[in-house]
């Protein structure tokens, strides 16, 4: 695609990360439905008194420019989504997720969608447990590292239901002693693999998975959003 053409196409985006840049512009990191994450100048965007939305907003943007840091050349804001309490510091971790985590120029359409149903469930207050572990499995997925639940890892040995399995990240479940750290009952791996995340315990059990399948993508490091919601709920 030639730049001329690239600048003349809208494609849907949100901002996932801002901050300044000079003296009035922004810069951006999106993600778009077209060419997965990008970063961007927003020029003029940093004004005082700019009405230039924030994270969770749906928008439509176009942009240019050949190398890695594109600039805006048009953008359109739809109807916004405002996110508060809980549902604020859901949205934010899943904005860091997907700046520390993505590549540029990966385009991911069924990560795109999951997202946006996301944040459009965050912003109408509506239960969210379920979509939010279907986008962090879709997410661990995308990035290479997807789960197989009802199969031991390195091998072809099914999963059973009143057996205990260890976990290890990027790679999968072993059998284990019931008392083994990091340990789940495969009646809850074989839930897990059903999508069936009402059985009682799994979501629990795939709250775990997540998030040692991230601390071993982020290489340990510790994220900004989850520290900033256990201070908000010392108050």
């Amino acid at each position: 695609m030639t730049t001329s053409s690239r600048d003349s196409l809208l494609t849907p985006a949100y901002i996932l990360h801002s901050r300044r840049y000079r003296d009035t512009s922004l810069l951006v990191d999106l993600f778009t439905a077209r060419e997965g994450r990008i970063s961007a100048i927003v020029r003029g965007g940093g004004k005082v008194g700019s009405s230039f939305v924030q994270a969770f907003s749906p928008l439509l943007i176009s942009y240019r420019g050949g190398g890695e840091l594109k600039t805006t050349t048009k953008i359109e804001v739809l109807s916004g989504s405002k996110l508060s309490g809980n549902n604020l510091f859901v949205g934010m971790y899943i904005n860091e997720l997907l700046v520390r985590l993505l590549g540029k120029f990966d385009a991911m359409p069924d990560l795109f969608e999951s997202y946006q149903g996301l944040l459009e469930t965050l912003s109408s207050d509506g239960q969210i447990s379920g979509q939010l572990r279907a986008f962090e499995f879709l997410l661990i997925a995308e990035l290479g590292y997807g789960l197989t639940f009802d199969v031991e890892a390195g091998g072809n040995q099914a999963v059973e239901s009143h057996l205990f399995y260890r976990f290890v990240a990027n790679q999968g479940f072993y059998l284990t002693n019931s008392d083994a750290p990091h340990t789940y009952c495969g009646s809850h791996l074989l839930a897990l693999a059903a999508g069936n995340l009402d059985f009682p315990g799994v979501d629990s059990a795939a709250k775990q998975i997540i998030r040692s399948s991230f601390d071993h993508l982020l290489g340990g490091k510790i994220l900004k959003s989850r520290a900033l919601f256990r201070q908000f709920n010392k108050r």
